[in-house]
């Protein structure tokens, strides 16, 4: 008896804080605009198509996006009203799958394989869905229709903004096969350099290399590697899934040997995990910042502090002691915070 496939939509609002803010002010697309300010030190926690022409991108701070964008209009951050509007968003979803999986406030899985609405079709389901979304909300969304969450995922960046794209079964391998390595999970800098240096730029060339030489070259990051190559994730919907914990580490191509160059890089990857938490609605719910570090001769060290919020100031003392701490060259740095309800965890 053949397995049944399985009919995986992701959807994603469409910088859904500043349009939340454009609907709510009346303001018209082509005024750059910017929610921002989630710190004392003004990070961009998300901008409108216009501010993006300009450069501005989420997690920036918000003194760099006016150097870009003169013109930006920065709106404070309403975080109940972003969190209203989420939870009527996820009533929606919820009218054709209980199987619905918020990954943020902006961002959800949902598994409509044994769905009898739109005649059981994914695809007529995710246009009802969006169409359904601009009837009541007046917001647009983007959607991605796939047999697995990955191809889903994948799809929904297709068609941005206000757009859907769908990749039925028998196409997953033609999708996948052009797609640049560092579209996959998990490739950041350093790996994508190592993968460029045996010749492989895309996930097709990937292919190319069996199972036991990709585990032999990169450990568990060569499975996963590999089943993404091929179009493979076989992680289900969870209906109730709750992260405990959230963190940014990266391995840097060159050591980092002075603190304002630790600095940069660490703001950059703060901003972004501050921006994570935000969309995920979790500000008010960290427990533990962590920070880690691994020098050019590959010793760890660690540093864990209870906080109330995650602030970028916090961060950066943290990093600096550390930094001193270590004495050389870093070269690897995480950042992570550990949630109220799981305490008791570790960064990842």
């Amino acid at each position: 008896m053949s397995k049944q496939v399985r009919k995986i939509i992701h959807i994603d609002m469409d910088c859904f804080f500043a349009a939340i803010e454009m609907r709510d002010r009346d303001l018209p697309s082509s005024i750059p605009i910017a929610v921002g300010g989630l710190d004392g030190r003004g990070v961009v926690a998300t901008c409108n198509y216009a501010a993006r022409r300009y450069g501005v991108r989420s997690a920036m701070p918000v003194a760099h996006a006016r150097r870009l964008c003169p013109s930006l209009c920065v709106i404070s951050p309403d975080m109940s009203k972003y969190r209203e509007e989420s939870l009527a968003i996820r009533s929606i979803f919820r009218r054709f799958t209980e199987l619905v999986e918020p990954v943020s406030l902006d961002e959800a899985y949902l598994d409509v394989t044994g769905a009898r609405h739109c005649g059981g079709s994914a695809t007529h389901i995710a246009y009802q869905i969006r169409y359904l979304i601009w009837r009541e909300r007046r917001l647009t969304a983007s959607a991605g229709v796939g047999p697995n969450k990955l191809i889903a995922k994948l799809a929904s960046d297709w068609c941005k903004p206000n757009g859907q794209f769908t990749v039925p079964p028998q196409e997953v391998s033609g999708f996948v096969e052009l797609l640049p390595i560092e579209r996959l999970r998990g490739v950041g800098p350093v790996l994508r350099e190592k993968l460029h240096q045996l010749g492989i730029f895309t996930a097709g060339e990937l292919r190319r290399l069996p199972l036991h030489e990709l585990t032999q070259r990169f450990g568990k990051m060569g499975v996963s590697l590999y089943k993404q190559a091929h179009g493979m994730d076989d992680r289900p919907v969870h209906a109730h899934r709750e992260r405990k914990q959230m963190s940014h580490e990266q391995t840097f191509p060159m050591d980092l040997t002075t603190w304002s160059m630790v600095e940069a890089e660490l703001q950059r990857m703060a901003g972004e995990l501050l921006v994570d938490i935000a969309r995920a609605d979790r500000l008010d719910q960290v427990y533990q910042v962590v920070i880690r570090m691994r020098s050019a001769h590959f010793e760890t060290r660690q540093k864990m502090c209870r906080t109330e919020q995650f602030s970028l100031d916090v961060v950066m003392s943290m990093a600096k002691q550390l930094f001193n701490e270590c004495g050389e060259a870093v070269r690897l740095i995480g950042v992570g915070v550990i949630f109220a309800k799981a305490a008791g965890g570790r960064i990842c």
